[in-house]
C-alpha cells in the first residue's frame, strides 16, 4: 500500500474492462459501492455494464481485498479544479453510508460518481464522460469512413 495514501483520498482500481472507485477511510480500508448480496452476480455484472439500474450496497472493506491483484492509484484528479471537502468530513460521511442500499446506474450513479460526491460534493464520472466522447468520436469516424467508401464506390462505378 502506498505510504502517501491519506484518509479522504479517492482510490481508482484498474479492472480489465473498467475502473472501480472508492474512498480511503484509513487503516487500509475503503468505502465503495459493491454488488448487493440479493442481486445475482450475473445480473449485477450485466447491468453494471449497461444503462439499466441495479441495487448496490455501500461497503467498507480492506483495499487489498477489493483490489486483489489489480493495480490501484490515488485518484484525486479533480483537486486542481474542485476543492476537496475536509478529510474528516469525507471519512465521516463515507462511513455513515456503510450498509446502505443505493441505485447503481453506469451513466449517472456509478462508483466514481459516488466517490467524487464524497470528496468534492459533486457526483461526476470522468470515465463515463471520456467513454461517451470516445464512443461519439468512433461513431463519427465510422460514418465518415462509410461516406468516403460510398463516394469511392459511386465514383468508380461511373
Amino acid at each position: 500500500m502506498s505510504s502517501s495514501l491519506k484518509a479522504g483520498d479517492l482510490v481508482e482500481i484498474k479492472r480489465p474492462l473498467y475502473e472501480h472507485w472508492g474512498v480511503y477511510v484509513g487503516d487500509g480500508f475503503i468505502v465503495h459501492l459493491a454488488s448487493h448480496p440479493d442481486v445475482p452476480a450475473a445480473v449485477s455484472s450485466s447491468v453494471m455494464a449497461s444503462s439499466s439500474s441495479v441495487w448496490c450496497m455501500v461497503k467498507k472493506e480492506q483495499l487489498s481485498a477489493v483490489a486483489k491483484n489489480n493495480p490501484w492509484r490515488i485518484a484525486n484528479d479533480l483537486d486542481g479544479k474542485r476543492n476537496p471537502r475536509p478529510a474528516h468530513v469525507i471519512v465521516q460521511d463515507a462511513c455513515a453510508l456503510v450498509g446502505q442500499t443505493m441505485t447503481y446506474k453506469l451513466t449517472t450513479s456509478n462508483c466514481e460518481h459516488f466517490a467524487n460526491k464524497l470528496r468534492y460534493d459533486m457526483p461526476v464520472s470522468l470515465q463515463v464522460v471520456t467513454g461517451t466522447v470516445g464512443l461519439l468520436a468512433s461513431i463519427t469516424m465510422g460514418l465518415g469512413l462509410l461516406a468516403t467508401v460510398g463516394w469511392m464506390i459511386t465514383r468508380h462505378s461511373n
